[in-house]
């Protein structure tokens, strides 16, 4: 009974040394690959902003969702209702920022989720396209098999 109860337990601290090894080669691994650069794989990405009020930070906050470096993303842009001071200062901020450069492949959308005034749908939206550089989504995306 006695060389039983030393055979399992030796099979257990066995067992215990192969998983904390493991753990300290999965640690490595984590470290050294967070120092790499992110590589080339970037699928397409979707940011969906609620807006509400217009506060001092707003412009900062707005130039930074529209200006990552990512090479295929949408802004979306959603507000209350029409009425909402957010939905106008976000319609001409970003009927200035696409007639600047109409040729931009940052795609955006200001979508009001309650019902609008002209058309009586629960969703209106405007859109448009434009890029500029930054780089908060590139560093939070990683690809299913890393």
């Amino acid at each position: 009974m006695l060389n039983a109860f030393l055979i399992l337990a030796g099979l257990v601290v066995l067992q215990s040394l192969v998983a904390l090894r493991d753990g300290y080669r999965f640690l490595r691994f984590v470290r050294r690959s967070r120092r790499e650069p992110p590589g080339g794989y970037a699928p397409p990405a979707a940011v969906i902003i609620p807006c509400k009020g217009v506060d001092p930070d707003f412009e900062t906050n707005l130039s930074r969702y529209l200006n990552q470096d990512y090479p295929c993303y949408q802004v979306v842009f959603v507000v209350a209702s029409e009425n909402d001071p957010a939905h106008a200062f976000l319609s001409s901020r970003l009927n200035s920022v696409l007639a600047e450069d109409p040729g931009r492949r940052l795609k955006t959308a200001l979508v009001v989720a309650g019902y609008s005034d002209e058309q009586q749908s629960p969703l209106r939206t405007w859109g448009g396209g434009f890029r500029r550089r930054g780089s908060g989504i590139r560093r939070r995306r990683r690809p299913a098999g890393e």
